[in-house]
């Protein structure tokens, strides 16, 4: 597979995966609707909500219920807003509260769990794609060296470099240089005092 078909692959499967992921976080944030506080108590004055869930702190609370049709809201309340509680219970609304710094944590870990997974996906993908080449090349290498011995032990003479790359070059991703100085570290193939090269005997 050639450098710019992988290319094309990752490209693709990149942006099929950032399209999954913004189509699942505007699922999400659809399916919640944002209140201001003055709609929130005219919601609750009408009996429209069922339960909710206070995350209190000093600037006010957090609010976040849910309608009677089953919708999720989220709302924020000042803190010089009294009898708050008071007025939900007696309107019949499920009341929970939690610590703000308790849940803090667990609600920036779940909004970031998502692009964290995209990010590492990611990373991991191009990590593969990166060490394929790597693979490929080495693969092309072994054949040219196979192909430049075999092409040089038929010969009943020396060649030189351009004779024997004629033989690989239809296939220039084989680095035939390379393999030729491959060649002559590994002693498969001997340099000639014509400056041209011979397969290395086995006496």
């Amino acid at each position: 597979m050639s450098a710019t078909v992988k290319n094309l692959i990752f490209w693709v499967i990149s942006a099929l995966v950032i399209f999954l992921f913004w189509s699942v976080s505007s699922r999400i944030q659809k399916n919640e609707r944002q209140l201001s506080f003055s709609d929130f108590i005219a919601q609750l004055e009408r009996g429209h909500i069922v339960r909710v869930t206070l995350t209190g702190s000093n600037a006010g609370s957090q609010i976040v219920g849910e309608f009677k049709n089953g919708q999720e809201f989220r709302t924020f309340a000042p803190p010089q807003v009294g009898n708050l509680v008071n007025r939900m219970l007696e309107k019949g609304v499920e009341v929970s509260a939690r610590d703000a710094n308790s849940s803090s944590w667990l609600d920036h870990l779940i909004s970031w769990t998502p692009i964290a997974i995209m990010i590492a996906f990611l990373i991991l993908f191009m990590r593969q794609m990166q060490s394929a080449p790597s693979v490929d090349r080495a693969e092309r290498r072994l054949r040219a060296k196979s192909r430049i011995y075999e092409f040089l032990s038929r010969s009943n003479e020396a060649l030189s470099e351009s004779e024997m790359f004629a033989e690989v070059a239809g296939d220039k991703e084989a680095e035939p240089r390379v393999v030729l100085y491959q060649m002559l570290r590994d002693g498969t193939v001997v340099f000639t005092t014509e400056r041209k090269y011979r397969a290395k005997t086995v006496d």
